[in-house]
């Protein structure tokens, strides 16, 4: 990805009364990066726990915490920009809270994630689910098809697999698996889709057919 975005800051208070603040020490990141959240809240908020949240361009959320401000009324927190929910490209939006209705917001851009990366850690989440022996060995099986399809630039036949592995979680919902593990499953494999779905010049025809040679890294 060529050239940066600034980061841009919006609040709901004036800037000059603003009781928590925000930001990220880049204005662009790249999977796999380091992204440093740093903020700070006014005194009388010292010992008030800010919420804190990034949601990526759908609004998916991708991460939440909760941050205790020090005795001036700092607060930071790292991470990784990594994991199943790093997927989409574009401008993704960092909230604080402190309560219903005290926010402040900043942006950045994310380069978006790999398909690979993604099924791979999808993989490992399904492994650390408290999910039947068997089920979990056909769910991983369909992800491995998905990721070997990536491997090879196979990106409509990668789809298929990932089409076929939310069918077989649907099917598996209040059998086998819980609300929230189908949820999360079924989110995360259509966010892996979204990122590997071919430009619009080679779309799949109802039969998943297409042009295979899409590179499951461009974004």
């Amino acid at each position: 990805m060529t050239g940066e975005i600034i980061a841009s800051e919006t609040s709901t208070s004036p800037p000059s009364q603003q009781p928590v603040t925000i930001t990220t020490d880049q204005s662009s990141y790249n999977q796999g990066d380091t992204i440093a959240i740093s903020g700070k809240v006014n005194a009388q908020f010292s010992n008030t726990l800010v919420n804190v949240r990034i949601v990526d361009p759908s609004t998916n959320l991708v991460f939440i915490a909760q941050l205790l401000p020090n005795s001036d009324g700092s607060f930071s927190k790292t991470i990784r920009a990594n994991g199943p929910l790093w997927v989409q490209t574009g401008t993704y939006t960092l909230v604080a809270e402190l309560g219903p209705n005290i926010s402040t917001t900043t942006t950045f851009y994310f380069s978006g994630g790999s398909g690979q990366s993604s099924i791979k850690q999808l993989i490992i989440v399904i492994n650390t689910m408290n999910i039947q022996q068997g089920i979990a060995k056909n769910l991983d099986a369909k992800l491995n098809s998905a990721l070997s399809s990536l491997d090879s630039h196979q990106n409509n036949a990668a789809i298929h697999h990932l089409d076929e592995f939310i069918i077989q979680v649907l099917d598996e919902y209040g059998k086998n698996l819980t609300s929230t593990q189908t949820n999360h499953l079924v989110t995360n494999a259509v966010n892996i889709i979204t990122s590997i779905q071919p430009t619009s010049s080679n779309e799949r025809d109802d039969n998943g057919n297409g042009n295979d040679n899409q590179d499951s890294d461009s974004h």
